[in-house]
C-alpha cells in the first residue's frame, strides 16, 4: 500500500499546476491513501459542553465549509481519482466534510483525539 499525504485543500484551492499535477497522478495509485482535515468550521475549539452525540453542541461547517466539501469531491472526481472507503473522526463536522465530498463517511474513533477523556488521553 502507497500512501500519499496532502493537504487536500491547498492542492484544491491553490498551489502551482505542475505541483497539483504530480500530487494528483501519485493519487491515481492503487492503494493511496489521503488525509483530509475538515473543511471550513468557524471557530477554533468546541466549547466544553461539545458531546459527541449532539451535533449542536460542536462547532459545525459554516455554507463556506459545505462549500469546500462539495469542491473537493468535485476535483476528484474531475481528475478521476477513485475513493474507496472514507473514515472520519466522529465529530458532525469531519462526518460532514467526508459525506459531502465523497458521499460516504465511517467514524472511526481513534481520529478523533480525546477531547477531554483523561483517560482516553493516557491510552
Amino acid at each position: 500500500m502507497r500512501f500519499v499525504v496532502t493537504l487536500v485543500l491547498g492542492l484544491v484551492f491553490g498551489g502551482t499546476a505542475h505541483a497539483n499535477d504530480a500530487v494528483w497522478e501519485a493519487l491515481r495509485t492503487p492503494g493511496a491513501v489521503v488525509v483530509v482535515r475538515h473543511s471550513y468550521a468557524p471557530g477554533t475549539f468546541d466549547p466544553p459542553t461539545a458531546r459527541i452525540d449532539d451535533c449542536t453542541t460542536q462547532r459545525n461547517l459554516d455554507e463556506a465549509g459545505r462549500a469546500q466539501a462539495r469542491k473537493i469531491g468535485e476535483e476528484f472526481k474531475r481528475h478521476g481519482i477513485a475513493v474507496g472507503a472514507v473514515f472520519s473522526s466522529p465529530l458532525c463536522r469531519c462526518m460532514d466534510t467526508g459525506r459531502l465530498a465523497f458521499g460516504q463517511a465511517e467514524a472511526w474513533r481513534p481520529l478523533m483525539g480525546s477531547l477531554r477523556d483523561q483517560e482516553l488521553r493516557q491510552r
